[in-house]
Order: structure tokens, then C-alpha cells, then sequence
């Protein structure tokens, strides 16, 4: 399973793709803003779950969801917000 966690604090970023990997996700990409998450989806493909900080720079995590929900491909992926 592949999961995707956007946060712009490398250590946030770093534990949480510990405990995706402790239940279970092999395969976890990592941005840290928006844009760069939208650039890691787009070479990469689909996710199973995303997990996103609210408040980042350059593209905050509401616009970020808007644009992974607007690629048909992600219409149907569970989303969480982190903050």
C-alpha cells in the first residue's frame, strides 16, 4: 500500500512514516508543501490514504486536498489532516 504524508517539518514527516510503515504501508512518499505533493503524486500514481499538515508554505493543506480531490484518481482516497 502506498501512502503519502505532506508536512513541512522533516521530523513530523519522519514519525509519521514510521507508524504508516509499523500498520503496514510499504511504499510512503513524502513532500514537504503542496506543490511538492502534487509533484510526487503526478510521477509516482495512486495512493491509498494521504496524510496532510494544514498550515505549510507555498500550497496549505485545504488547496492541496482541493487538487488531489479534483485528479479523478483521488477522488475516493481517505484524507487526513494533520495539524
Amino acid at each position: 500500500m502506498r501512502a503519502l504524508v505532506v508536512d513541512d517539518t522533516v521530523e513530523t514527516r519522519t514519525a509519521l512514516s514510521r507508524l504508516l510503515r509499523r500498520i503496514g504501508f510499504d511504499d510512503i512518499l513524502t513532500a514537504e508543501d503542496g506543490r511538492d505533493a502534487l509533484d510526487q503524486v503526478r510521477e509516482a500514481g495512486p495512493i491509498d490514504l494521504a496524510l496532510v499538515d494544514w498550515y505549510m508554505p507555498n500550497l496549505d493543506g485545504v488547496s492541496t486536498i482541493r487538487a488531489l480531490r479534483s485528479q479523478a484518481g483521488f477522488r475516493d482516497v481517505p484524507i487526513l489532516m494533520v495539524t
